[in-house]
């Protein structure tokens, strides 16, 4: 596919034009070679998104920022050096990686029971966490699940879930779950993260 735009959709005169990304360095015949979760790396997103935003917070309105990344240790010791240059590239934040994701999400999708038990192994991470935020916004039900369970550790902290999708809608929609029971469950975790967080954002339709 090619990112364009052109400022009237009703004017068939006016040619689309292609927006500037970094789409083709992460995309290949080699990532479509892999399963369908590997095919699209763009650091565009987490990078502008979430690193750049930040940072430029934290610089202009004297903000002490700390974003933390979860991942399994062969995914960490793979992309260390990528990690280190992270944090020498966005200098007014504190990035944090936690090399404890145990069950990987894949597998989450695949196994009911891995989901619903299993995977709470991955708690463990998440006292690894500072607990005297100000605000801790969450951007996956994964993270928001596991801090509603240790809110009491975070009393303190203004929390935020941004779902950035409606998780398990979209997960069992395009066939990642294997059952409907892991959509009936992520939905009911849905609802506890509703319940505990502080705020939600969310995206409505333009």
């Amino acid at each position: 596919g090619v990112l364009a735009f052109r400022k009237n959709l009703t004017d068939d005169e006016e040619n689309f034009k292609q927006i500037k990304n970094n789409i083709n360095e992460f995309i290949g015949l080699k990532q479509f070679k892999k399963d369908r979760w590997f095919s699209l790396k763009d650091l565009t997103i987490i990078k502008n998104q979430v690193l750049k935003l930040f940072d430029q917070l934290a610089n202009e309105k004297k903000l002490d920022i700390t974003v933390t990344f979860f991942c399994n240790f062969f995914i960490y010791y793979k992309n260390r050096n990528s990690y280190l240059k992270l944090k020498f590239t966005y200098k007014n934040l504190k990035i944090k990686v936690i090399p404890l994701i145990i069950i990987p999400e894949r597998f989450e999708q695949k196994s009911y029971f891995v989901s619903k038990y299993l995977s709470y192994f991955n708690l463990f991470g998440y006292f690894f966490i500072q607990r005297d935020f100000d605000t801790l916004i969450t951007r996956s039900y994964n993270s928001s699940f596991f801090i509603s369970l240790l809110k009491p550790f975070f009393s303190k902290s203004n929390l935020i879930f941004d779902p950035r999708s409606l998780y398990p809608l979209e997960r069992y929609d395009y066939g990642y779950f294997s059952t409907i029971k892991l959509k009936e469950l992520w939905l009911k975790r849905e609802s506890q993260i509703l319940k505990t967080f502080n705020k939600v954002i969310s995206v409505s339709f333009g």
